[in-house]
Formats: structure tokens, C-alpha cells, sequence
């Protein structure tokens, strides 16, 4: 009986041995691997642990995932002399980056949803014609990209590179030309400025070649049934001009285009800002082309054209911006057109039948402004 109670207290104390040595060999590994792995923990804004995010060393293919409680152990980096330590953090579509310089210390990272930054800048290339997102209607728009892929003298080789809208010549002789939407007559579509139409009545025949193609910033097209806020005019379409403003176009330009014919066309503007007021001023200048007959038929194959214009608009604040604001556009074109057979001359054939021609010349001025007061976003008063 003694000996049995001997066996039994030999073999419970064994047994104590046994739990003791594997008690202090796990204590001994968990201090080998906590002295060669990071510890820390993801939570977010509300301190709420994060479950399966991933954790890497930043430029390394070491990940761990963190667990239900958003505790992750990861492995040293290669290079512990480095510092400071970085740790990428990613989480559904969040994504961070933490830097910290101690790895013996258990860390809790904040993994936020919202990052505010100093500054953004966000650089876009605005393709040359576009359907714009930001109007009721379509609206179809046509900027200098789309104008700088070929010269243009006036408003009608604005569209040479597109199919939105026809220039067609309506008068060889003086080369007078119309703006044409889904094929119909210019007569039934309107041509506006600055939203204003200025372009109507006897201005109509020479008006659209009389709009240098270089003051031009804008141009909008709709297409069908349109409002009648501006007039009835538009029953196929409606053109709308912007021309270039002060604060927007570049401070000086200057070009010279010459065609195959040596018609030559000038032009030069100048853009001012002072805080809230700008200025544009725009002078053009059109100089005859040679007498030529090409298909021997005795007319000329472009009339003689000899035009000086000169165009300003001055603005004082944006329609945007609450408070009064008012803009004034003021343009005067001086322009002489002769043509007809070659051999015509203006001062000794004049009425005589010698020879076939014929010469137009006229002097324009137009005045146009828009002034009103916007209370807030929703609510404004203007007038033109």
C-alpha cells in the first residue's frame, strides 16, 4: 500500500515537471517571436477595432491580417535600422499609411475614413467639342481647342472641322456665307452674342464673317425646338457666341493669316484684369487678295475684301458672384467687298455696262450690355 502511494506521488510530481518545463518552453518561444515580430492594432474613428485589414511593410510583400479584436503580428522589416518605420493599412477602400519608430512598443493605429489635404490640384485636358453635362437641353460646345485644329478667319470656318453646323456660301460674287443646322436655310436659326442678339435684320447676310474667328472663346449649339427667350428666329437651332474676356484670354496676342488667294487678316488682342474689373480689346484688319481667275471666266474667284474692326468688352464681376455685376460690349466694323469680273473697275464702271460687278460697303456699330443683381444662388435680376 506504501509502495502504490509512492508510485502515484512520484508520478503526479513527474507530471508537475512535465507542465512546468512546457510552461517556461512556450513562455521561451512567445519571447523568441515577440522580439522578432510587430505587434499593434486597427481601429477606426470610434475606436472600434477593424477585422481582416491588411498590414504590409511599405515596399515589401509582407502582409498580415489583422483578427477579430484588429490585433495584427507582422514580422520585422528586412532593414530594422531604417527609420522610421512605415506600415501600409488597407480595408475595404481605405487606404493609409502610418510612420512610427519603435518596434518593441505595441502600437493602435487609426485607420480614418476622411482625409482632409491642404491642397489638390487636378489638371485636365478639355477635349475641342464636347456635349456639355451642365445644361437642361443639349447642348453641343465647341472651345479653342476644337478652333486651334485649323486657322479660322471668321465665325463660319469656326465649324470647317466639325459637322455640328454647315457654313454655306449664299452669294459667290461677295462670298457672303450662312450658318446651317440639320440641313435647313440660316434664316431659321439664330445666332446670338454674349447670349444677346446682335446678329439679325439687314446684319444678317454679312454678319457672321464679320466676327473674327480669334475673339472667339465659346461657342454653344442647340439643336430642335428651343425656348423663344431671345426671339422666334430659332425654330431649327440656336448659335450662341462668347467671345473672349479680360482675365481669361492670354494678356497679348497677335496673328496673321494669309490664304492661297493673299488675302491677309490681322489680328491683335490685348486682355486686362484689376481684381473685379476686366477688359478685352480686340483690333482686326482685313487686307484684299490678288485679282485671280483661276477657271478662266473672266469673275473673280474671291471678291476683294478690306475690313477693320476693332471690338472691346469690359466687365465688372462675375454673374456668378452675389451682388451686382454688369458687363458693356461695344463693336464697330468698317468693310468694303467688290466683286465681279475681273476686268471691273468700281470708280469708271460704275453704271456703265463695260463690265459686270458689284460692290458692297457699310459701317456697323453695336452697343449691347447685361446688368443685374443676384441676391443668392437661387434668386437674381437681370436685364440686357
Amino acid at each position: 500500500m506504501n509502495f502504490l502511494y509512492y508510485r502515484m506521488n512520484s508520478l503526479m510530481f513527474k507530471t508537475k515537471i512535465l507542465i512546468l518545463v512546457f510552461f517556461f518552453i512556450s513562455i521561451h518561444i512567445d519571447l523568441l517571436l515577440s522580439q522578432s515580430h510587430f505587434l499593434g492594432r486597427i481601429v477606426d474613428d470610434a475606436n472600434q477595432f477593424i477585422p481582416y485589414a491588411k498590414v504590409s511593410w511599405l515596399g515589401t510583400n509582407v502582409q498580415e491580417v489583422t483578427d477579430v479584436k484588429g490585433v495584427f503580428s507582422i514580422s520585422y522589416p528586412p532593414d530594422t535600422s531604417m527609420l522610421p518605420y512605415v506600415i501600409v493599412v488597407s480595408y475595404l477602400d481605405l487606404l493609409d499609411t502610418f510612420e512610427f519608430d519603435d518596434l518593441h512598443s505595441f502600437w493602435t493605429f487609426h485607420l480614418n475614413a476622411n482625409v482632409t489635404l491642404q491642397e489638390v490640384t487636378i489638371y485636365d485636358n478639355k477635349i475641342g467639342a464636347y456635349v456639355s453635362s451642365l445644361q437642361p437641353i443639349k447642348t453641343e460646345v465647341i472651345n479653342r481647342n476644337e478652333l486651334r485644329k485649323a486657322a479660322c478667319c471668321d465665325l463660319a470656318g469656326c465649324f470647317e472641322t466639325q459637322g455640328t453646323v454647315q457654313p454655306q456660301t449664299t452669294n459667290i460674287l461677295t462670298n457672303t456665307k450662312e450658318l446651317r443646322i440639320l440641313g435647313l436655310s440660316g434664316v431659321y436659326n439664330q445666332v446670338l452674342v454674349d447670349g444677346i442678339p446682335t446678329i439679325l435684320g439687314l446684319t444678317y447676310t454679312y454678319g457672321i464673317s464679320t466676327i473674327p474667328g480669334s475673339i472667339v472663346e465659346n461657342i454653344w449649339v442647340v439643336k430642335g425646338a428651343n425656348s423663344v427667350l431671345q426671339g422666334y428666329e430659332n425654330m431649327v437651332g440656336q448659335i450662341t457666341i462668347f467671345p473672349r474676356e479680360g482675365g481669361t484670354a492670354e494678356p497679348f496676342t497677335a496673328d496673321l493669316l494669309i490664304n492661297s488667294f493673299g488675302e491677309k487678316h490681322i489680328n491683335v488682342g490685348v486682355s486686362i484684369s484689376n481684381n473685379s474689373w476686366t477688359n478685352y480689346l480686340a483690333i482686326h484688319s482685313s487686307q484684299p487678295a490678288n485679282k485671280i481667275d483661276k477657271d478662266d471666266n473672266g469673275f473673280l474667284d474671291l471678291p476683294l475684301l478690306t475690313r477693320y474692326s476693332i471690338y472691346n468688352k469690359w466687365r465688372f464681376r462675375k454673374e456668378n458672384e452675389n451682388g451686382f455685376s454688369t458687363f458693356v460690349g461695344f463693336r464697330l466694323v468698317d468693310e468694303k467687298r467688290i466683286g465681279g469680273q475681273l476686268l471691273y473697275d468700281p470708280e469708271l464702271d460704275r453704271g456703265s455696262t463695260k463690265a459686270y460687278g458689284l460692290i458692297t460697303q457699310f459701317l456697323q456699330t453695336d452697343i449691347y450690355t447685361k446688368s443685374g443683381y443676384r441676391f443668392n444662388e437661387n434668386k437674381k435680376l437681370f436685364c440686357t
